[in-house]
């Protein structure tokens, strides 16, 4: 893939993440259905859930996911995405000079043209950073969270990319239901797939979802453009010993800071877990 076109590239229909060596595409194929697409270079299509439902919490159906394991089999959840490998197979994209945008083509020629709101330099996802107690928590928060990250093994697939603005994830697995208890599609499988605005503050981290694949929550925002701007929490949402949710915001998740040291800010998470946002060293 051209690294010249890493960054998030979002439009009114899809979010597509690129990075050296792999892409996440989000894409609103109708009102109540939302697909994402992984695709892993030298390897091409490795994973695409299929999410039916479409205000995140209230009319879930069911997502179906496929993927290619370490073993080179495909494991899937249900009939519907026997298929899903081989369709989508056949997504390209191209860049349009002109205009400055990613075009995300589908197998079936539907196509999705993206604004660039971040650019990514991998470089900088990997950095290491010297302790500097003249930073404020926001600002160490910015730096440590970014990160990027590939996995694959013969029951599981995790795909990652941080940046200070975005945190984009892939994530199934069909034996594991501990890091995400409250993900599980049925008693087979886990599905979290997710794109979430960022915000930093003093007090923690906030995330507001733009688009869920994952546990009876599928839906993107109406006006996906919308989520090209920078989110700025409310700082009086930010409760001390504990997460907070805030649904009039959209669903906003708030992670109050618990403890800081050189290396670590620990964020109090939801259902009691604790979140360590680590230094690079």
């Amino acid at each position: 893939m051209r690294n010249d076109l890493n960054g998030i590239w979002i439009g009114s229909d899809s979010t597509i993440a690129v990075v050296d060596d792999f892409r996440i595409a989000y894409l609103r194929i109708k009102e109540d259905l939302i697909i994402s697409v992984l695709y892993k270079e030298g390897h091409g299509v490795v994973s695409v859930v299929y999410g039916h439902g479409k205000d995140l919490m209230n009319d879930f159906k069911y997502s179906a996911i496929v993927f290619k394991n370490s073993e080179d089999k495909h494991v899937s959840n249900h009939n519907e995405a026997d298929t899903f490998t081989e369709k989508h197979s056949k997504d390209t994209i191209r860049f349009d000079e002109a205009n400055n945008r990613l075009v995300y083509i589908t197998f079936d020629n539907k196509e999705f043209e993206n604004k660039l709101s971040e650019k990514i330099l991998i470089e900088d996802l990997r950095k290491e950073h010297d302790i500097d107690n003249s930073q404020t928590i926001a600002e160490k928060l910015a730096l440590w969270f970014k990160n990027v990250h590939f996995s694959l093994n013969e029951t599981s697939l995790t795909a990652m990319i941080d940046t200070s603005k975005y945190s984009i994830l892939y994530y199934v697995s069909f034996d594991d239901k501990e890091a995400y208890t409250n993900c599980a599609i049925d008693s087979d499988v886990v599905i979290y797939c997710r794109v979430g605005q960022i915000g930093l503050s003093n007090k923690g981290m906030a995330m507001l979802p733009s688009i869920q694949v994952r546990d009876h929550r599928v839906g993107m925002v109406k006006d996906n453009l919308a989520s090209i701007n920078d989110f700025i929490p409310n700082d009086d949402m930010f409760i001390v010993d504990r997460c907070v949710t805030n649904l009039s915001d959209g669903q906003v998740w708030y992670w109050t800071v618990k403890e800081e040291t050189e290396d670590v800010i620990y964020l109090h998470g939801c259902e009691g877990k604790t979140y360590d946002i680590s230094r690079k060293k």
